[in-house]
């Protein structure tokens, strides 16, 4: 798994190396399509957005909830994810290395 999410950051983040306001711009969209490449091609899965959990409460009150990534394998749910960049390039590049 290493090597794909490393080759993919260099791939997409190299180009904005040195240039802040960029990546801070594409940032949140970079660590997405990240999560969607490393869960197809190292588990085989897909992913969904604008999906939401349903969740009834005690009361039965209906609540649905929705992250930023909702991951598949064959047809079943098997986490949703809340992807978090306010890293800089070189600290999730260092996150990647270490």
């Amino acid at each position: 798994m290493h090597q794909s999410a490393h080759g993919y950051i260099d791939k997409n983040l190299d180009p904005f190396a040195g240039d802040g306001g960029k990546i801070r711009g594409k940032r949140g969209q970079i660590v997405e399509q990240l999560i969607d490449y490393i869960w197809k091609h190292e588990f085989g899965g897909y992913t969904k957005t604008k999906d939401h959990v349903t969740h009834t409460s005690r009361k039965g009150n209906i609540i649905k909830k929705a992250l930023d990534r909702h991951l598949y394998l064959d047809d079943t749910l098997i986490c949703c994810v809340e992807a978090k960049s306010y890293l800089d390039v070189c600290y999730l590049a260092r996150a990647d290395w270490d």
